[in-house]
């Protein structure tokens, strides 16, 4: 029974992960994961948990995070400037995502949900970096709206 604390954070952990993943077919290299902004005017809603004036800074952030938590980062243009937002996951619906952060904000890390934002844009963003698949050892694939 000693192990059932261990189980509860592992099966937390997992369903989060799982959740996170969409499907794809687009397998591309950890460093540059990029693809090109959907030409599509349907709304894509990211749920972002941090947003940064450098890659290096949103790459931080990730290494910072619990293992299986990493985000990833799209590459955004903001007035005259760039950001790297750092994302958990897309819907296509505003309902849809702050269901799933009201969700994940009363899991058990959600207090990295606690200022957890919606980032609206139009068709896909421009991702540069995926986080690892730790079961296949290669990168996952970028957000795709659920």
């Amino acid at each position: 029974m000693s192990h059932l604390p261990n189980m509860k954070k592992i099966f937390v952990l997992t369903f989060l992960t799982l959740m996170s993943v969409c499907k794809g077919v687009i397998y591309a290299n950890s460093k540059d994961c990029s693809i090109m902004e959907n030409s599509s005017v349907q709304k894509v809603y990211y749920v972002v948990l941090g947003s940064y004036d450098t890659l290096e800074s949103a790459e931080t952030y990730n290494y910072n995070c619990p293992d299986g938590m990493e985000c990833w980062i799209y590459k955004c243009p903001l007035e005259d400037k760039t950001v790297y937002r750092v994302c958990y996951a897309c819907f296509s619906t505003r309902q849809k995502a702050l269901a799933a952060i009201n969700e994940w904000r009363s899991s058990l890390y959600g207090h990295l949900f606690t200022n957890a934002w919606i980032w609206v844009n139009d068709g896909l963003g421009n991702c540069v970096y995926c986080p690892i698949n730790y079961e296949t050892d290669r990168p996952k694939q970028p957000l795709s709206p659920k």
